[in-house]
């Protein structure tokens, strides 16, 4: 491997990130050390210091239904303004925190949901035109990147968190040193030189990248927050890799479900990379709402079965 892989399980509150690591040479799948707390600069910073190009994986989305930004278009005065352009203005003039709770409020300035209690709650939303999902999660069962609270497994604060800190960095993205996967072009054509690329990741997609048989995968649920179905699916990881690669300070993993997450998706990208070439990672992108690494390996396994 001729590159460096960090996977981040991200959260609205730094000090519940968790990163983990595989270096270009090295076949042993480590922690990032952190002083307590993981903030998407120090990720930055840390594959600055390396010699490889750096794939960063990010369990946050990087991306939002398309309908957000097209509602922000027109207000932009550029008509082909993206997801990007969209972040900076929403933390410049919008209102991130002040999550709505009905339809009439939502818009493209107050984008993040607080779901009512209340039977069909959530689906008043989509049935007002507010549709919460991306095109690229259909079929994952996975929760909006808009839905801040009021359910279940909300992953919004995570997003918006991230959203935050990439906008106080735009000046970051006018280097060609830090590239964004899809919007900024092939995986193969990224990983090159020093750059830094930076991924959304889903923790269910690696689970069958890294855990199954072979490749391509099924999707997987892992009960995670379970230790004893954490200690099983390390079991099953262990002994698929045995001969391949290592791991360090695997007692990390047992004890927390942050920890396991990012460990085995910096298995799962690592095999999808290593072993399955960029064939895997090409998919068709807007500029609203980018692309999960990985899923195209789920959805050759689900038409094939």
């Amino acid at each position: 491997m001729t590159f460096n892989i960090i996977c981040a399980d991200w959260s609205g509150k730094p000090e519940k990130r968790s990163a983990w690591n595989l270096l270009a040479g090295s076949n042993c799948v480590s922690p990032l050390a952190a002083d307590g707390s993981l903030s998407y600069l120090s990720l930055i910073d840390y594959a600055t210091n390396l010699d490889s190009p750096t794939l960063i994986g990010i369990d946050a989305a990087l991306g939002v239904p398309a309908h957000v930004v097209e509602r922000y278009q027109p207000k932009s005065g550029h008509p082909d303004a993206g997801f990007f352009r969209w972040v900076d203005w929403l933390f410049q003039y919008g209102e991130p925190f002040n999550p709505v709770s009905d339809p009439a409020s939502w818009s493209t300035a107050r984008p993040f949901i607080a779901v009512p209690k209340g039977k069909g709650s959530k689906s008043c939303f989509p049935n007002a035109g507010i549709h919460l999902h991306r095109s690229c999660e259909r079929g994952l069962n996975s929760n909006s990147a808009l839905i801040v609270s009021g359910i279940p497994g909300t992953v919004g604060s995570g997003s918006r968190a991230l959203w935050q800190e990439i906008s106080t960095l735009a000046e970051m993205r006018k280097s060609r040193r830090v590239r964004y996967w899809p919007y900024h072009g092939a995986m193969q054509s990224l990983l090159t030189g020093d750059q830094i690329v930076v991924a959304e990741i889903y923790p269910k997609i690696c689970y069958g990248l890294a855990l199954s048989e072979r490749l391509p995968a099924p999707l997987i649920s892992i009960a995670k927050t379970r230790p004893e179905a954490r200690e099983r699916a390390i079991e099953q990881l262990l002994k698929r890799c045995r001969g391949g690669l290592g791991f360090a300070d695997l007692d990390r993993c047992y004890e927390n479900e942050d920890e396991f997450d990012a460990m085995i998706s910096c298995v799962g990208i690592h095999r999808l990379l290593g072993e399955c070439g960029s064939s895997w990672t090409a998919i068709k992108h807007s500029a609203s709402e980018g692309g999960i690494l990985g899923k195209v390996a789920i959805e050759i396994a689900r038409s094939s079965a």
